[in-house]
């Protein structure tokens, strides 16, 4: 079989046009499954820029810097930091309507993250319904004192 174009000296011979199909099918979906793991840049996503530990006597999470200014922590890790699955944290977020970012992390990951401020109302949620633990405790108190002081950093820059 011979295939040729006005506009292409492209010749296909011996090509079986449903194998060619087939393969077409198969990169398709290769494409698709590229942008459903977020690999392929989006207009709206975020770079984390710097990497933040926090620790407040045995709590410890990592939180990132965005470029839009605030400071967050992953929807999986605001979930696991606190020994509650991730399912009781994506609930409270469609609760209260917050979206997440679409951040990539340094590794060049895609993930959603939450602010920091999300982050703290969902565990003083979890403490004030009792379904807290010391880890959520310790959390709240990490979040809300490190907020604190970025707030006093501003108010005295200004």
């Amino acid at each position: 079989m011979q295939i040729s174009t006005l506009n292409s000296p492209l010749l296909l011979e011996g090509v079986n046009i449903s194998s060619l199909i087939s393969l077409m099918k198969f990169f398709t979906r290769i494409l698709e499954m590229t942008q459903e793991n977020n690999f392929i840049q989006d207009s709206t996503l975020l770079l984390a820029t710097e990497r933040i530990r926090m620790k407040h006597k045995n709590f410890r999470v990592i939180a990132y810097k965005l470029p839009n200014g605030q400071t967050a922590i992953t929807v999986r890790q605001m979930a696991v930091a606190v020994q509650k699955p991730s399912k009781n944290a994506k609930e409270f977020l469609r609760i209260t309507g917050v979206r997440p970012w679409k951040v990539q992390m340094p590794n060049r990951c895609i993930t959603d993250m939450i602010s920091l401020s999300t982050v703290a109302a969902y565990w003083k949620h979890l403490n004030e319904s009792g379904k807290g633990n010391i880890q959520t405790r310790l959390g709240q108190q990490l979040l809300i004192d490190y907020l604190a002081n970025q707030a006093n950093h501003l108010t005295e820059g200004s």
